[in-house]
């Protein structure tokens, strides 16, 4: 499961960057920088956005959607990447900035927040914000499939059950999921990886790992 929430935030983190510059080709917009900040040490967003004067932290979340848990993981996030902005305005020279976080709920919902940050980063179409919920809902999807597809190919049941049969398939189900994800893995970021490279900056070079702000 570990492997499916890792890819599902990655797909939508790379369709934002790829769908930012795409809309304005004077975005420059790098991926997973390390910045140093005086009082809360180095932190990671999953994009910086550079447009017109200002600069975005970026940074995507897919959560449960019981109760306030998507208010409470935006309100996280900018509580995490707020105190990086001085520091960004500083180095980049821009105007202004803001933290845009991208919370995603898990079955689907997009919260009025989550849209008018893609607004403010030029992603207005309404193809963008409906196949970022459809990732966030079908990967786990996929992934209950997939693990229900395991146990059926090694010989366990399909439910949940307290008998020595589903405890005993666990370890053999995690290699069958290690392996399935190897075989197609690779094929797949591959070719994630030739798209979308415009507009991409150097993040060693503006972002050095451990640099001073």
């Amino acid at each position: 499961m570990q492997v499916q929430r890792i890819d599902r935030h990655d797909e939508i983190k790379n369709l934002i960057a790829d769908e930012a510059t795409k809309k304005d080709k004077e975005t420059a917009v790098t991926l997973e920088p390390t910045i140093r900040t005086p009082a809360s040490g180095n932190l990671k967003p999953d994009l910086v956005v550079q447009s017109q004067g200002r600069v975005f932290v970026v940074d995507v979340t897919v959560l449960h959607e019981d109760g306030n848990l998507l208010a409470q993981g935006r309100q996280a996030k900018l509580q995490k990447y707020e105190p990086l902005l001085p520091t960004l305005q500083e180095q980049l020279g821009a105007l202004s900035g803001e933290a845009l976080p991208i919370v995603v709920g898990t079955r689907k919902a997009l919260p009025k927040e989550t849209i008018e940050a893609l607004r403010k980063l030029k992603i207005t179409d309404r193809k963008t914000p409906l196949t970022i919920s459809l990732i966030a809902s079908i990967k786990i999807y996929h992934a209950f499939m997939d693990y229900k597809f395991a146990l059926r190919l090694l010989g366990a049941p399909t439910t949940l059950t307290v008998g020595n049969a589903s405890h005993d398939a666990k370890p053999r189900m995690r290699i069958y999921m290690r392996n399935k994800k190897n075989l197609w893995a690779g094929t797949w970021r591959r070719s994630r990886s030739d798209l979308g490279q415009v507009g991409r900056a150097d993040t060693s070079a503006r972002f050095p790992v451990g640099g001073s702000a």
